[in-house]
């Protein structure tokens, strides 16, 4: 965070989601629950934002928050944890679940996740103004593999970079988008005798990316 302390997001009890603050010495500053009754909340990752809050990402499924099912769930809160908007991204058929989620340079956000209906998944794309409100949603998917995407960055085009993995982890794959999040290319990767256990990250170098993963216990670039 901005005064060099740490955001920290994860789940309790099988039911809230939870933040703490921590300073840089490891010190709680606060320590703050988030959900709903009658379903599960969960928080997959949670970034500082360019305003001093935090932006979380996982999913719910609690009635009041969700279409009826797992939904991909976003919470906005300010720099001590209350809550400033909340919002649920799916639909009522299929389980949609947050794993990443960027500040953008139009000062809204962009969500990754996947969805999935009869385990087969895809890759669902959420792009929202500042306060949660949904600009446009884009699904991918491979007419062979189920896919899931775990990370994306925004390029100096103003479009965006999706990393993941398919068939369950014996691919890598990555998705460049437009701002508009219409598909410019997709790549698929394989490593000779491993398998992925995850994609953990991609981000940019200059016009190049770099993907990091891990498979068969070794880290993988």
């Amino acid at each position: 965070t901005k005064d060099d302390g740490f955001i920290i997001g994860g789940g309790i009890n099988n039911s809230d989601l939870m933040l703490f603050k921590v300073n840089f010495r490891g010190d709680t500053l606060w320590v703050k629950q988030y959900g709903a009754s009658g379903g599960t909340q969960e928080c997959l990752s949670v970034k500082a934002t360019p305003d001093g809050g935090v932006i979380a990402i996982g999913h719910t499924t609690s009635p009041s928050l969700s279409n009826g099912v797992d939904d991909m769930w976003i919470i906005k809160t300010d720099s001590i944890g209350d809550t400033l908007w909340s919002k649920s991204y799916g639909t009522v058929t299929n389980n949609e679940v947050g794993y990443n989620i960027i500040s953008t340079n139009d000062k809204g956000y962009i969500a990754i996740g996947t969805t999935t209906n009869n385990s087969s998944g895809k890759v669902f794309l959420v792009k929202t103004d500042s306060v949660g409100n949904l600009l446009w949603t884009k699904t991918f998917s491979d007419t062979s593999y189920s896919i899931s995407a775990y990370d994306i960055k925004q390029t100096k085009d103003s479009g965006y970079v999706i990393a993941g993995t398919q068939n369950n982890y014996d691919y890598a794959f990555v998705l460049k988008v437009s701002s508009q999040g219409n598909l410019l290319w997709s790549k698929q990767y394989t490593a000779s005798g491993n398998y992925f256990n995850s994609i953990v990250s991609i981000d940019t170098v200059g016009k190049n990316f770099i993907v990091g993963a891990s498979g068969n216990g070794e880290g993988m670039l």
